[in-house]
């Protein structure tokens, strides 16, 4: 008896394994569906930048994306490979008990087998009954014998039942023995795939280190815009806060300290539901990846030249809508030659911030709601690429937007 409850409890673990181990891989499918939509989507703008027939920082920065998702998806491969070959090993595990068990039944059964044959006449089973020394001894008899008919029978269903489970279990094995030598496969051509895109980032950027002056050039553009971006906002946020302290206090509201918001009631529940979003906004385009970080930086091929990233910077297919992340309304549109138009939104004591857009389809003032299209991402003539530049500030301080906006 013993013996039987290990060989239960066995095969329960077994069986609970399967159901984590099958979680799991279900969990890395949807890792690598996501990032080969990714990978698909850097792989459409690279085409998008090398019509400009030349190595650009735009084209390095996308393709810099690429390697990184790239690098991702082969872990993943390999999480799943690991997987794979656990699972194949319990499977093995687990058709090894059952065959324990299934040999065990057949041997039982075969000793039933052997004593019914040595008693097979129906007269030495009315021998068996009529030698009893009372009718309660013949019935006690009697129901024995429906017992054992009975529990032979048992057996037998069980040794049918073992030998199916055995073969599901093998069905199962060859399956997973089938989808380890895809995942194989698929590793071994994104590891081809990820020598090739290595192999072209160091050709483009041994070209771009002749062009220093190019270089150069790149991240001067990007703090000017940066610094006079910050300058507009700051200045435009501060003009807000003034306004609705001005409000709050023709309202009844005592006066708030400089440079923060004293809120109605309506601008405070307008500032609770947007930070109740935190880490599940939309992102500004439908689809995109982000291609400069929020905060200091150091510039790609240059690590001695820093850039301080006021937002986030998201790459996207030329000509993509931009849209409000929240309900909101247009505090301000600005245009520079440095970070093309912006509109900047208000969502009570909250803002956010579209830069390099190349049109806009808002005017100030607007009501605008979550997903709304305000706008069209701008193309650099010069590297061909589409980014937009996306920012958060609760009143005067900066937020990092990766933090805010969904995974």
């Amino acid at each position: 008896m013993n013996g039987w409850i290990k060989i239960f409890s066995f095969y329960f673990l077994l069986i609970l394994s399967f159901s984590v181990q099958s979680q799991s891989v279900e969990t890395l499918e949807k890792k690598k569906t996501r990032l080969k939509a990714d990978l698909k989507l850097t792989s459409k703008m690279l085409k998008e930048v090398a019509k400009e027939k030349k190595s650009s920082l735009g084209e390095l920065s996308i393709l810099n994306k690429q390697l990184e998702n790239r690098n991702k998806l082969i872990t993943t491969l390999q999480e799943e490979k690991s997987l794979l070959e656990v699972e194949i090993v319990d499977n093995k595990e687990a058709i090894e008990v059952l065959g324990v068990r299934l040999d065990e039944t057949k041997q039982d059964y075969g000793k039933l087998v052997r004593e019914a044959y040595k008693n097979k006449s129906q007269q030495s089973l009315l021998l068996f009954l009529f030698s009893a020394d009372s009718f309660n001894d013949a019935y006690r008899r009697l129901k024995y014998v429906r017992y054992y008919n009975s529990y032979r029978s048992q057996q037998l269903n069980e040794i049918k039942t073992t030998q199916g489970e055995i073969a599901t279990q093998n069905g199962a094995l060859e399956l997973q023995k089938e989808k380890l030598e895809e995942v194989i496969q698929a590793e071994a051509d994104q590891n081809n795939k990820l020598l090739a895109e290595k192999k072209k980032k160091n050709s483009m950027v041994s070209n771009l280190k002749k062009k220093e002056a190019e270089l150069q050039t790149d991240v001067d553009k990007k703090r000017v815009a940066i610094s006079s971006l910050d300058s507009e906002i700051r200045s435009i946020i501060q003009r807000e806060i003034a306004a609705a302290n001005a409000v709050a206090v023709k309202s009844g509201v005592p006066k708030a300290a400089p440079g923060t918001f004293k809120e109605t009631p309506a601008v405070k529940a307008l500032s609770s539901s947007f930070a109740k979003n935190k880490g599940k906004l939309p992102w500004p385009v439908k689809k995109g990846v982000i291609t400069g970080k929020f905060g200091k930086n150091r510039h790609w091929e240059a690590s001695n030249v820093e850039i301080n990233n006021s937002g986030i910077d998201i790459s996207a297919p030329q000509g993509s809508e931009v849209r409000a992340v929240f309900d909101g309304t247009v505090s301000q549109i600005i245009f520079s030659a440095s970070f093309q138009s912006a509109v900047i939104l208000k969502h009570g004591s909250y803002f956010t911030v579209y830069s390099n857009l190349a049109s806009v389809s808002v005017s100030k003032g607007q009501k605008v709601s979550t997903n709304e299209n305000i706008g069209i991402v701008s193309t650099d003539g010069a590297t061909g690429k589409s980014e937009v530049h996306f920012e958060i500030w609760k009143a005067t301080s900066k937020q990092n937007p990766q933090s805010w906006i969904k995974r």
